[in-house]
């Protein structure tokens, strides 16, 4: 054992390239492989660990009517439920920078949605104040929040003060993305929130309630869904109760009955139960976490495969390089397993050192690269190193067992020889005619040098196609990764640009003159060009045994209510609107109900009545799920309907009429479809770096195969190399002789890789799924042409750095004859 060895160690100095080409391959691919899979984990681990230390909600409650401390302490009654806690909330125009703006005051809690302190401190008076880090900083530390006097008198009444003191900056778990949400006062959009103390709040009753339960998992797990599904019943049935008896008791104190307080404005309570999957944040960063899972499903695949085959060529011809030692060995009497044991010291040494590189590193810096190109938009925490003995083990036997295999297999053709055979050499390869030879007009019109390159091309079968293969892999990988991000940086711009022809969308509440009050209104408001108002709400809809929630229903009075709103196409076709009993549907709804054309759709409404309609059409749409009917549908599925939504088209600065819109006493809340393209541009930028990774990495994997294949083209014809450059050819010459037939493979295989990039990247899009979202699935040409013009780049610098390795060619040793 000790003489294997040895000389496995004179082995590895021998080939000392090869080894560290061969540690390298196994370096990229089981760290690509691990580095992409945890990363997912250890944004959602980050994530999991953030919320769970600021003990984030389960439930969050809302009534129309308020909840009182005797409410809160039911809720923390209820089974299942380890705590419950009511908070304070108020939107309030602000005076920042010499402008006015919406934000949203909450008051600070004890057990649940705590902030996390990032600078500062929190408040220890009640006219003090900690404010969001993403929106203020550590400059502002000492500086006074003024509240507007442009705010409402019911505004003005719910806060002590009018000025805070900002002694913080604080990071919240009910906005973990920069989107915190609208309001219908200002322009608006809520620019940021603040915290002050419960005390700084003058109401007598809790805006909101806010429940965690005892029993937990990890987030978007299956297990949590089981959970929240479990007791969602309990806790919308105990709310409601909540509602009523409180509804009750002021009738009781003003002794009036439910008719007379109707007639008093004093409506029946309504009440809402959110989960976790109706915050924003959550559900982005759900979203986003997605992307880079299903990039990490696929991806790592096609880096295995070509470092087997760079395996299997290095190994076979390092056997065949030592085909005398071997012969001896056998001839000394060692047995076959102890000879290739010294091959398999040598491969599983380079694969347990590359394994130990690449995971480690790739574990440690791929999910911090990938984790700061997200940091703009989920700054909430630093995130946490996560190990998995699982995946570490997963990655290593996989190494192994390919690696070793191909060493097992490039070795045992040749142990199965004599001794005597295997020392005399093996016969050069004969030289053949190619193809081209025998069309006489093209082959004597080329040089010497190209027809040399022409037919050690076609003479080293083996390495001509691991760099067809390996370089035109490579390619598809770069083609790839522009293609994911062409299919996704856009779809925001393409919504709000060419389906959805408006520019806010606004909610209101139907009055008894019939809405006169808020037409002339809007008559009166600059920068409207022209608005239509149509009926919205969120429905259930099922199809084929399975159901999809949260799909927003639009219903028009006809098609001319639609023109000019929204662009209902697929691809190059305008969609007929949908006639009586029809309904018309986004392609995620098909998608995840398994629908086509003709099949039959069945809507539940907020009222939970039901009702079915066929789909006569699939339009084209990319950001949330919507399913269009017609008015006359509409009424004989669930009856009469009132328009609730206004679709409102402008000239100008939009900011200025979303803001005149809010000061409507109508409108309940407004909503700028620019706000909402840009923020979803913003959150998908983040796939530039996802690209950057897999072209660098990409590159890597280029660099090492032809390196190592040029490496053993130069081992193989160093005889052949001397014997030119004795001959007299001078350097440049030599170099086109070995080199150039590099860039020629490399070229071919760059446009043998570009179709099969568009097969990757259609393998890739199928594996991304993200909620509320369809991709364009698409490849733009500059595309193709940067990865093509990449991965002849990567082949000129290798050929760059090669030529040196022809200048340390020994023509002497080169030349020697073999007796």
């Amino acid at each position: 054992m000790k003489s294997i060895l040895k000389m496995t160690c004179r082995t590895i100095q021998r080939f000392l390239g090869r080894y560290i080409a061969l540690m390298l391959i196994v370096a990229l691919s089981a760290g690509f492989f691990a580095g992409l899979k945890i990363t997912t984990d250890a944004m959602i681990n980050t994530g999991n660990e953030y919320l769970a230390d600021l003990s984030f909600y389960d439930f969050r409650l809302f009534s129309t009517l308020g909840f009182t401390e005797d409410n809160i302490t039911e809720l923390g009654k209820l089974g299942g439920v380890k705590a419950a806690e009511g908070s304070y909330s108020v939107d309030a125009l602000v005076e920042q920078n010499d402008a006015v703006l919406p934000f949203k005051f909450l008051s600070l809690t004890d057990k649940i949605n705590l902030v996390s302190v990032t600078d500062g401190r929190l408040p220890a008076n009640n006219n003090e104040c900690v404010v969001d880090d993403e929106r203020f900083t550590e400059n502002d530390i000492g500086k006074v929040i003024k509240i507007s006097s442009d705010n409402s008198d019911a505004t003005m009444e719910k806060l002590n003060y009018t000025e805070y003191t900002i002694v913080g900056l604080v990071n919240s778990p009910l906005y973990i993305s920069l989107d915190r949400g609208t309001t219908n006062i200002g322009n608006g959009l809520i620019n940021g929130y603040i915290y002050i103390t419960p005390d700084s709040f003058n109401t007598e009753v809790y805006t909101e309630a806010a429940v965690v339960l005892s029993d937990t998992a990890d987030i978007y797990s299956e297990e949590y869904d089981d959970i929240i599904e479990r007791y969602e019943p309990d806790v919308t049935e105990l709310a409601d109760k909540l509602a009523d008896e409180r509804y009750q008791s002021i009738l009781d104190e003003y002794h009036v009955t439910s008719e007379f307080a109707e007639q008093l404005g004093i409506d029946k309570p309504e009440t809402y139960i959110l989960t976790r999957d109706e915050n924003a944040g959550y559900v982005s960063f759900k979203n986003d976490t997605g992307i880079v899972g299903g990039v990490a499903n696929i991806f790592p695949i096609f880096f295995i495969m070509i470092s087997i085959l760079v395996c299997m060529t290095t190994m076979t011809r390092m056997v065949d390089e030592e085909r005398t030692q071997i012969g001896v060995l056998k001839a000394l009497g060692l047995r076959n397993g102890a000879i290739m044991s010294k091959y398999f010291l040598y491969a599983a040494s380079a694969t347990i050192i590359g394994w130990a590189v690449g995971f480690f590193s790739c574990t440690w810096g791929l999910p911090k690269v990938l984790w700061f190109a997200y940091n703009a938009i989920y700054n909430f925490s630093p995130i946490k190193y996560l190990f998995s003995p699982k995946l570490a083990l997963l990655t290593l036997v996989i190494s192994l067992f390919f690696i070793l295999g191909s060493t097992y297999l490039s070795c045992r053709n040749e142990l199965r020889s004599v001794p005597a055979t295997l020392m005399r050499p093996r016969a050069a390869k004969t030289g053949k005619r190619v193809f081209l030879e025998r069309i006489t007009p093209i082959w004597k019109r080329l040089s010497f040098l190209k027809k040399i390159t022409i037919r050690n091309m076609l003479r080293y079968k083996q390495r001509m196609f691991m760099v067809l293969i390996g370089v035109g892999c490579c390619t598809g990988l770069v083609v790839t990764g522009f293609g994911i991000r062409d299919s996704m940086i856009d779809v925001g711009e393409m919504q709000y640009t060419d389906i959805q022809k408006y520019e806010i969308e606004a909610s209101y509440v139907d009055d008894e003159s019939g809405n006169e009050d808020l037409k002339e209104a809007l008559s009166g408001i600059d920068g409207i060009d022209k608005y239509n108002e149509i009926y919205t709400e969120h429905t259930d809809v099922s199809a084929n045994g399975e159901s999809l929630g949260s799909v927003t229903l639009l219903c028009f009075e006809n098609e001319d209510e639609a023109a000019g709103y929204w662009n209902f196409h697929h691809k190059e076709d305008i969609l007929d609107f949908p006639s009586s009993g029809e309904a018309i549907i986004s392609p995620k709804i098909a998608e995840k109900l398994g629908l086509s054309i003709g099949d039959e759709i069945t809507i539940q409404n907020s009222d939970m009545d039901a009702g079915s309609v066929t789909v006569s059409g699939i339009f084209d749409n990319y950001i949330y799920d919507y399913i269009v009917l017609s008015g006359e549908t509409y009424n004989d599925l669930f009856g009469d309907y009132v328009n609730n939504t206004l679709l409102i088209s402008t000239v100008g600065d939009n900011e200025q009429v979303a803001k005149e819109l809010t000061g409507l006493e109508q409108i309940t809340s407004v909503s700028r479809l620019s706000i909402t393209k840009d923020n979803i541009t913003d959150a998908l930028s983040c796939l530039n770096y996802i690209v950057l990774v897999v072209l660098l990495f990409s590159g890597a994997l280029a660099f090492i195969v032809i390196f190592n294949l040029t490496n053993i083209n130069l081992a193989e014809r160093s005889r052949e190399i001397a014997t030119v450059e004795v001959l007299g050819f001078y350097p440049k010459e030599t170099e086109s002789y070995v080199l150039k037939e590099n860039l020629i493979l490399s070229f071919i295989a760059s446009i043998l890789g570009l179709p099969l990039g568009k097969l990757f990247h259609i393998v890739v899009m199928s594996m991304v799924r993200i909620d509320m979202i369809t991709f364009d699935n698409r490849i733009s040409p500059i595309s193709y042409v940067a990865a093509f013009i990449c991965s002849l780049l990567f082949a000129v610098i290798i050929n760059r750095i090669m030529r040196h390795s022809i200048y340390k060619i020994n023509m002497a040793e080169s030349l020697k004859a073999v007796e």
